[in-house]
């Protein structure tokens, strides 16, 4: 079985995308600031220093049918999130370099 440890995507060559991720970084400071996490949502599966929550779309859990997750008030906070252009571009990129691996590793 093969198996991919790491992928190292780097960044594009444009000047202007390292100013993005700056401004995206501050956009999801901003947005921990505002959601008011609990100290028990800063303890999850993906860590225990930053929150972690989903937005969108599930089609897991044993559903029997996809549904809209419930954020608990903060939905006006993930769409400025989702609505942001430098969060935009950022993960634009890495569903792109996801993309790129999955086809490289097929062929």
């Amino acid at each position: 079985m093969r198996r991919i440890i790491a992928v190292l995507a780097g960044m594009p060559g444009d000047p202007t995308y390292a100013e993005d991720t700056k401004q995206a970084a501050a956009a999801f400071s901003a947005a921990t600031e505002k959601a008011g996490f609990s100290s028990q949502e800063n303890n999850h599966r993906r860590g225990t220093t930053f929150p972690a929550t989903a937005c969108g779309i599930s089609c897991g859990q044993g559903q029997k049918r996809p549904c809209r997750l419930a954020n608990s008030g903060r939905e006006q906070i993930f769409q400025e999130l989702l609505q942001n252009p430098a969060v935009q571009r950022a993960a634009a990129f890495g569903s792109g370099a996801h993309v790129y691996l999955v086809f490289c590793t097929l062929t």
